[in-house]
């Protein structure tokens, strides 16, 4: 017998599909601008950089376009909540963070959490995630929970904003950036598209940033950095954040960097996409006008800012290729970059080539045909500063020589940046299994933890795992690489109709727990899992979810 409740839902959404559709590109005047946006959207889905959007870029282009998202919604909602076909219990060291029975399209297949963020201040953690489930009831990819008690237990809260302003519907497009400040504050990053009221005409995509004061609980309004200087008609795109934490003259600055797709190119100008980096000195109420801290004509994507102990801000990033030094001379090959700021972000100096690299994969499958994954994946580096002696440290992804696909390598800068350590090996594991998405964090003590997806344990290289390592002398030596989930997965990949279909996240987090000093011991992990297998009309298959960790 049909579902009443799922024919009202699926009334619900078509009525918000025709209201977003309309109301999400009208003008401030009250001008329909659905047929720029859309064609400013078709053009980026259209051009070269389009590989180099991250799924939720896509998924909001798409979006835009009318070829994605909801408009791509196929499955009927006629049999009621998914059923459950492996039973799943959380433990103290491994947390389900966000609630499934929220995934009211489950049935549908739309149910994917993934691409975690994470910050904690004292007994109170809070983690962002990519959630299509919440773009379905209102349009947001991206949901948070919340835990009080040091994350044994966690409370799924919803969607983060913008979702509704004056000027009309909004979209908060996710890519989940989050940090806590030493006065318990947490800011969150993210993208979205919103109304000409808000955004200058022909944006398709700005950076929004959300700030709470009450430890995670609930989200002031949506801020958005000043336009000036990036390309009318452009997307912004991955964008991550840092908070100073010194206790010196820039303690509480919050930095956001990200990349900048498309758009008009003033004459003399590139059109590869840069780097960007913004400000706020007076607790997110407002933000800078935006950097281009990459150097001309470079292609970028894929960066993070961090803050040392004396409020120097380092920004690194992934570069896809740069210009020709010279004449007769090869283009530049893929790199890290990393530049650096020694005016708490008031300018930076020229960006610093940390290592050269084979890449593993980008855009919509692997590049390299030795990294067996069905999913997209990336070389983007991860980057934090020991609190103690201002050393540096980055790891990323790389394709090295031989049989083996993906591995995670690590460097370190005992200058400030200015050169680097030859990268080492990180995962010790003695076949070529491919290793992907790492994360690095470092403690008030000066202990380096590293993270990331593990994929050793299974003979053909499919089923995924967390594993870790920690380090107590800067990344000179290793401990054991260490297995944090229990049971191999996986990936849940092609069956959300709402994001791209070989997207399952371009990263997890480690951070750790900040205190009213500082930096505290207590290392916070986050990442999309695949444990749970669900029934759908589509059939049996993995669900992702969001897991935590407390590493100590």
């Amino acid at each position: 017998m049909e579902n009443p409740r799922g024919g009202m839902l699926l009334l619900v959404v078509s009525v918000l599909v025709a209201v977003f559709t309309a109301s999400s590109v009208r003008t401030q005047d009250g001008d329909d601008g659905s047929a720029d946006v859309r064609e400013t959207a078709k053009q980026l889905l259209n051009s070269l950089d389009a590989a180099h959007l991250s799924g939720a870029g896509h998924s909001q282009a798409q979006y835009l376009n009318g070829t994605g998202g909801l408009n791509s919604l196929v499955h009927p909602l006629s049999h009621g909540n998914a059923r459950l076909a492996m039973p799943f219990q959380s433990n103290r060291f491994q947390v389900m963070v966000n609630d499934p029975s929220q995934d009211q399209f489950e049935i549908s297949d739309i149910s994917t959490q993934s691409e975690t963020a994470v910050a904690g201040f004292g007994s109170t953690i809070v983690v962002t995630f990519n959630d299509s489930g919440e773009f379905t009831l209102f349009p947001t990819l991206m949901g948070y929970s919340r835990s009080s008690d040091g994350g044994a237990t966690f409370t799924d809260l919803g969607k983060v904003p913008p979702y509704v302003v004056a000027g009309g519907l909004q979209l908060n497009g996710g890519d989940p950036a989050l940090v806590a400040d030493r006065a318990g504050n947490f800011y969150t990053a993210h993208l979205t598209s919103v109304t000409t009221a808000v955004r200058p005409a022909g944006f398709t995509s700005v950076i929004g940033i959300n700030k709470s004061t009450d430890g995670g609980q609930t989200w002031g309004p949506t801020v958005y950095p000043a336009v000036a200087g990036v390309k009318s008609g452009s997307s912004q795109d991955k964008e991550l954040i840092a908070v100073d934490n010194s206790g010196g003259a820039c303690n509480g600055y919050v930095y956001v960097s990200w990349t900048s797709f498309g758009g008009t190119t003033p004459p003399g100008d590139s059109p590869n996409p840069p780097i960007f980096v913004s400000r706020s000195t007076n607790g997110g109420a407002t933000f800078s006008v935006p950097l281009k801290i990459s150097p001309f004509a470079y292609a970028n994507q894929g960066s993070e800012p961090a803050v040392g102990p004396n409020g120097e801000v380092y920004v690194a990033w992934f570069r896809i290729s740069g210009p020709s030094p010279g004449p007769g001379q090869p283009p530049l090959p893929p790199a890290i970059m990393v530049a650096k700021s020694t005016n708490c972000g008031v300018s930076f100096g020229a960006a610093v080539e940390v290592a050269q690299l084979t890449p593993i994969g980008f855009g919509g499958a692997p590049v390299n045909a030795r990294v067996r994954a069905n999913f997209r994946t990336n070389s983007y580096p991860r980057i934090d500063v020991n609190p103690r002696n201002g050393e540096v440290y980055i790891v990323y992804n790389a394709n090295p020589e031989g049989p083996d696909g993906a591995d995670i390598y690590f460097t370190r800068s005992t200058d400030g940046g200015a050169t680097w350590s030859a990268p080492t090996r990180v995962n010790s594991d003695p076949g070529d299994n491919d290793q992907l998405f790492p994360d690095i964090a470092v403690n008030v003590n000066g202990a380096l933890e590293v993270a990331w997806y593990d994929q050793r344990l299974d003979p053909e290289n499919f089923r995924m795992d967390i594993y870790h390592t920690r380090s107590t002398d800067g990344g000179r030596s290793f401990g054991p690489n260490q297995r944090v989930t229990q049971t191999s997965s996986l990936p849940a990949v092609g069956y959300d109709p709402v994001v791209n279909p070989n997207y399952m996240g371009d990263y997890i987090d480690l951070k750790v727990i900040t205190t009213a000093t500082g930096p505290g011991s207590d290392f916070l992990l986050s990442w999309g899992d695949f444990r749970r297998v669900i029934v759908t009309d589509g059939g049996v298959r993995p669900d992702q979810d969001v897991f935590f960790t407390l590493l100590r």
